[in-house]
């Protein structure tokens, strides 16, 4: 049963459509089409899927740009964002205001079949399904990063929870200062995190229970998205986002898709990759204008969100900062790509349109 909305969050999602239309110009006047780079992505399976969303709905496109599909359908006058894989490559895991609500949802592959999956009296958002596919974690509270989001302004501060992939077993990981960004380790046992417990935001590992938390990382700059390599050996993460601050005192790092300029870093940053062994720390871009890394199946490439050409797009990288291919080229803004960890089943992608 949907549960009534109180008049906070009725007034939230008011704000979040109002955002949504200010910006429908954009969105309806852009065909969405896959841009053609000159050379494609050989290095990983045929059948691997990269999905994005583009600040409206979700895409799923493979790792040349090619075969673009929209999962959602924005038109409903809802929104659809950051979205990941289930490990079995059946479904993702998304956020969305469709109930009027901000919550994380699961759809299947090709969009179809959504269901609900968190009921909080707050906003849910940066959902991450864990590689034994047994839970998801998520935020819970202001997510006080765009980073590819929109920040919820509801005024309490980010912290990371954990339910069961089917919703239940709902559990609180983390209680000091901000929290974003969880992101699983390969074998399920350690979640690599954001936070600025320690005064600036920097990238963090804890058990999946949330005990035994470590700092991985002292930058002077924040630090933020960190996305686990999948043999377990790296942390690729965005490293120099600008410190701002929003209502209620709520202090966060910011990368916003619509600025355009900036006193420092435009909103974004550079991405590094961490080795866990401690032996380097390496950066990978130049550019002060990236963010969102998500790793290939095999290690060797990485998959971004940059605005180095005026608009963020979706680009592709080998993982030593070698071989940049654009894979997008519309707008309004594409973020928060997540690459498939397995090959899709036959059939399994088509175009998907309508609340569901």
């Amino acid at each position: 049963m949907k549960r009534p909305a109180t008049q906070s969050k009725r007034k939230f999602a008011t704000l979040l459509v109002l955002f949504a239309s200010l910006l429908s110009g954009i969105h309806a006047g852009s065909a969405r089409a896959p841009f053609a780079p000159s050379e494609k992505a050989e290095k990983n399976p045929p059948g691997s899927r990269i999905v994005f969303s583009d600040g409206f709905d979700i895409y799923s496109m493979s790792p040349d740009g090619s075969l673009l599909t929209r999962l959602t359908d924005s038109g409903d006058g809802y929104v659809y964002l950051q979205p990941t894989w289930s490990p079995d490559h059946s479904q993702i895991a998304f956020v969305s205001n469709r109930d009027g609500d901000i919550e994380i949802y699961a759809m299947k592959a090709d969009g179809s079949s959504v269901r609900r999956l968190t009921y909080n009296p707050g906003e849910d958002s940066q959902p991450s399904w864990s590689p034994d596919g047994t839970k998801i974690a998520f935020v819970h509270g202001d997510d006080p990063s765009w980073a590819g989001r929109i920040n919820f302004l509801n005024c309490e501060p980010a912290q990371i929870y954990v339910i069961k992939a089917d919703g239940s077993g709902q559990k609180k990981l983390t209680g000091a200062a901000n929290n974003t960004d969880p992101a699983w380790s390969p074998d399920s046992k350690q979640i690599a995190f954001s936070s600025d417990r320690d005064g600036n935001y920097e990238i963090y590992r804890m058990n999946e229970d949330g005990s035994g938390p470590t700092r991985l990382t002292f930058n002077a700059v924040e630090d933020a998205d960190p996305a686990w390599s999948p043999d377990g050996s790296r942390i690729a993460y965005g490293s120099g986002y600008e410190r701002v601050y929003y209502f209620c005192g709520i202090e966060g790092i910011i990368q916003n898709p619509f600025a355009r300029t900036s006193v420092s870093y435009g909103g974004a940053g550079e991405i590094r990759v961490l080795r866990l062994d401690g032996t380097s720390d390496l950066q990978l871009t130049t550019t002060n204008n990236n963010s969102d890394p998500a790793w290939s199946p095999d290690n060797g490439q990485i998959v971004f969100a940059s605005r180095r050409d005026g608009n963020f797009e979706i680009y592709l990288m080998d993982s030593n900062g070698n071989g940049t291919k654009r894979l997008t080229a519309t707008e309004p803004a594409d973020l928060s790509p997540a690459w498939s960890p397995h090959l899709p089943p036959v059939n399994s992608f088509g175009a998907a349109r309508g609340k569901r």
